[in-house]
Parts: structure tokens; C-alpha cells; sequence
């Protein structure tokens, strides 16, 4: 995964490009270990140029979320492609991950 950080507000916007797989542990954490260094309280993950997430990307979705949570941040997904939305409607994922469509 690709990804570009932008600041937008009191956002933390991460614009990711590509596909999310288990290879990209360490990209997620490294976009984990700026949260709470700004005066950000959202993070917003940008997946509408994300093509493909394995199911260990979901995990690491997971990973990011509870890291956000833990820095005080509230972390979303934006533009999800059709056919991950609905992945991530399968999964539940909107339950513990709000979703701007």
C-alpha cells in the first residue's frame, strides 16, 4: 500500500492507494505511530483507490482502529470501492468503524 498524510481541520486524512495485505504491517504502524503527535482528533483512512484488501488488511484495519482509539482519535473509512464496502458490510466492520461512503 501506498499512502499519502494530509491535514485537513482536525483531521488526520490518510490517503491510501493500492491493495491493504498482510505485507503492509509496517506501513500501518508506521501511520499508527503518528497518532496523537498533531492536533488531530479524527483520522480518516481514504480507501477510494484501494482496489483489494486481504483479510489480513481487515486486521490491520482493526489494528488501526484500536490505536486511534488508545490516542483519543476517532477513526473512520472514506469512499470505500463498491465491492469492499460490501466486504465490509459482511464482516460487520460498521459496527466498530464508521464508514463515510
Amino acid at each position: 500500500m501506498e499512502y499519502q498524510l494530509r491535514q485537513s481541520g482536525d483531521a488526520m486524512e490518510i490517503l491510501a492507494d493500492g491493495k491493504i495485505t498482510m505485507r503492509d504491517h509496517e506501513v500501518v504502524q508506521e501511520i499508527c505511530g503518528r497518532f496523537g503527535t498533531g492536533r488531530e482528533r479524527r483520522a480518516v483512512l481514504d480507501l477510494s483507490k484501494v482496489d483489494f484488501i486481504d483479510s489480513a488488511g481487515f486486521g490491520l484495519l482493526l489494528v488501526a482502529h484500536d490505536h486511534a482509539g488508545r490516542a483519543g482519535i476517532a477513526f473512520s473509512l472514506r469512499k470505500p470501492q463498491p465491492h469492499i464496502l460490501q466486504l465490509l458490510e459482511l464482516g460487520d466492520f460498521g459496527r466498530l468503524i464508521p464508514s463515510e461512503k
